[in-house]
């Protein structure tokens, strides 16, 4: 009697055979995984956004389930729709040709669907065409890696008064989303808007970000904005600056919030003026995180009110007096520091930096703005040629202007001004250079030596708005 041998083709089909049937079956299993788990990415999404966003539609299918969202911005009646198709996994093979590995819970693949929008702006700039398509994957693990693009703009549109050309290169965002938040980038590499009047140009804007909820239930994190060039070329108004750079960094520290803010220009062409470079560091640390809290619920109460229709005048007298009962709590432990603020220009330079912080303001302090002013601690310096305050308060009277067209003023009325503030004693002529030094301690200011109730002062200005 014979027996058969079993080769090693046969032995590997018996053991892919479960394997084959598992990954043909297993999408419709995910499928329901997936359906269950759609709402909640949703809300995370919402979440994060700070949107509205809701299921419109869900169809489940085998390897594959179709999905309409619909997405509100805050003060909005107007609404976004996203069409997805939802891949299931385990297996996505269209991921390898992204040079990505195709083992996930799915693959989601969207664009903005413009005609249901029904967003006139966005029906012109992009002339029927979809505004935004979109990938996220769902890793096993929880992690959600996204890619948005707009792709690029050639379009004519008219508005209410005049032409306008748009150009743009297509823009492109980048991010991930973990246990430990999100982090990202986004890229525009150039932007051309040209009307009858006006014409800017963006060269390079990118900006790279990481956040995450902190202990204190607040967004903290850092992000980075850059921009090669931005030029804006009107009939009243030339304005161009070069390599812009922008920091800023949030932490917590126990039930404070802590921040920091770096900007630099290297070049800034105004008025026909040239300057640059141009620095400001500023550290603002010692929020309280609860005051921060109230001050956004503040915000929603304002807006729904908004949409209720009340008046504009109701809701700031309304937003004024909430906001004097928070602020004592949100700055009573405050550090606020500015070192430097420099500038350099063909009109001469400015340098300053500033300090600000509160003593002797315990927690059952009570909001009293007269035990608020002598717990200030302030110092300012500052040093600035002659011709660059001229042109300073020149820029100032001219945005005092209430007429329609701005009227440079003339060299006497702005020496007059700058005579007025030497006269004050708010500024100090040192040969060409302008000087300032104010203090303000125990409720006690002096401005260049001279003394000044801050109550008083406060009280004049208010007076006289």
């Amino acid at each position: 009697m014979s027996t058969r041998k079993i080769s090693v083709f046969e032995i590997l089909i018996w053991i892919l055979l479960p394997v084959i049937i598992l990954l043909a079956v297993s999408p419709y299993v995910v499928g329901f995984k997936i359906k269950s788990e759609y709402a909640q990415t949703v809300n995370r999404f919402a979440d994060l956004l700070q949107m509205d966003m809701q299921i419109e539609e869900y169809n489940q299918g085998f390897y594959s389930s179709d999905a309409v969202l619909s997405l509100s911005f805050p003060d909005s009646p107007e609404k976004l729709y996203l069409n997805e198709k939802i891949i299931h996994g385990p297996v996505s093979l269209g991921l390898l040709n992204q040079h990505q590995l195709p083992f996930v819970v799915a693959e989601v693949n969207g664009e903005l669907d413009v005609e249901k929008s029904e967003i006139d702006f966005l029906n012109k700039l992009f002339s029927g065409k979809s505004a935004l398509m979109y990938q996220h994957v769902l890793a096993f693990n929880g992690d959600i890696k996204t890619q948005l693009y707009s792709p690029s703009i050639q379009s004519t549109f008219e508005n209410s008064h005049e032409r306008i050309t748009v150009t743009s290169s297509g823009a492109l965002l980048n991010h991930l989303i973990n246990d430990d938040g999100i982090k990202g980038d986004f890229s525009l590499p150039s932007l051309k808007v040209k009307s009858d009047s006006t014409l800017m140009t963006v060269d390079a804007l990118a900006v790279n970000f990481t956040a995450r909820e902190g202990d204190n239930q607040l967004m903290v994190g850092d992000s980075v904005i850059s921009v090669n060039a931005l030029e804006i070329d009107s009939e009243l108004e030339q304005f161009a600056l070069k390599s812009f750079a922008a920091r800023s960094v949030t932490s917590d520290n126990n039930e404070l919030i802590n921040s920091g803010t770096q900007i630099s220009i290297s070049e800034v062409l105004a008025s026909n003026h040239k300057f640059g470079p141009l620095k400001f560091n500023l550290s603002l640390n010692g929020l309280n995180a609860q005051s921060l809290h109230q001050l956004q619920s503040l915000q929603q109460q304002l807006n729904e009110k908004r949409s209720q229709g009340i008046p504009e005048e109701q809701l700031n007298a309304m937003l004024m007096g909430q906001v004097m009962m928070i602020v004592p709590d949100l700055i009573k432990q405050a550090e606020i520091r500015v070192n430097p603020f420099s500038i350099n220009s063909e009109l001469g330079r400015l340098e300053s930096d500033m300090s600000f912080s509160i003593t002797g303001i315990e927690a059952n302090t009570p909001a009293d703005p007269v035990l608020l002013m002598q717990a200030i601690n302030f110092d300012l310096n500052l040093s600035i040629d002659e011709p660059l305050i001229k042109q300073i308060i020149s820029w100032n009277i001219q945005n005092m202007q209430s007429t329609g067209d701005v009227i440079t003023p003339s060299s006497q009325l702005v020496s007059d001004n700058l005579n007025e503030l030497v006269k004050e004693k708010w500024l100090i002529k040192n040969e060409e250079i302008y000087l300032s030094e104010i203090k303000m301690s125990q409720g006690q200011m002096l401005v260049n030596g001279k003394a000044i109730d801050p109550l008083q002062q406060i009280i004049s200005n208010t007076s006289t708005q």
